[in-house]
């Protein structure tokens, strides 16, 4: 797949490569590091997003991790989108929000059922899971 992408697209790639490396080794400061260095993510925002909120919630900054798991949460498509779900419903729980986190499993167990019959391919299921008109716009800040 990286044959097939722009230099800029290479360039991204190989930086979530390494944040996801560096959060494997419990390095999510460098993670984020290698995010912050990430000049427009274009088609890797729903990576960024997670990468960034994971990195923040190893990092035990859970208010902070919450809107870019959220975000990773809905911009993933099924059945993906169950680890953005459980890790965000992870946060919740560290904060006390035990209700917020019983949604969020919910929203992980509902996303492992629909990714059973799901299909990329089929346009009607990728809008409905990845609206456009919903799709952060620009350059990714520091929050989504």
């Amino acid at each position: 797949m990286i044959a097939t992408m722009t230099r800029e697209q290479q360039k991204v790639a190989k930086r979530i490569l390494a944040a996801d490396g560096y959060l494997d080794l419990s390095m999510p400061g460098h993670a984020l590091r290698e995010l912050d260095r990430i000049q427009d993510a274009e088609k890797f925002e729903a990576s960024v997003y997670y990468l960034r909120g994971s990195a923040l919630k190893a990092l035990d900054d859970y208010s902070a991790a919450i809107p870019w798991l959220e975000e990773a949460a809905r911009l993933i498509p099924a059945p993906l989108s169950r680890f953005a779900w459980r890790s965000l419903g992870e946060c919740y729980t560290a904060q006390g929000e035990e209700a917020m986190a019983e949604l969020a499993e919910l929203a992980a167990e509902t996303a492992e059922v629909m990714g059973e019959d799901f299909n990329l391919e089929d346009e009607d299921v990728h809008g409905l899971v990845n609206p456009p008109d919903m799709r952060p716009q620009g350059r990714l800040e520091n929050h989504p």
